[in-house]
């Protein structure tokens, strides 16, 4: 399966490095390694994700992926053979406000 970072998903990506970059450059790799293995592994299995902030667009398809070592949480669409990373965010923003917006 492919992947495609939507624009706002991928300054999410660069905001998040950025920010772990000024506190080491080894978090933000570890960052960006966790953020591909994720990626990777939704690939074989997209339908894992939660649907549990579904609700928040009217087409019902979005699911949620929570990162393993950093308090982020990856939403994303399956669209055939295509995984639609939405946006990736920090777990304790406001989450209704953030997708609707995109």
């Amino acid at each position: 399966m492919r992947f495609k970072l939507a624009p706002v998903a991928k300054r999410d990506i660069l905001d998040i490095t950025d920010y772990y970059t000024e506190i080491s450059v080894t978090l933000a790799e570890r960052f960006v390694d966790e953020l591909d293995t994720t990626l990777h592994d939704l690939g074989f299995q997209p339908g894992i994700g939660s649907r549990r902030y579904a609700h928040f667009l009217a087409d019902q398809s979005l699911r949620m992926w929570q990162l393993d070592q950093f308090p982020f949480l990856l939403f994303y669409r399956i669209d055939g053979q295509l995984l639609d990373v939405l946006r990736v965010l920090h777990e304790r923003r406001d989450l209704s406000a953030d997708l609707i917006a995109h």
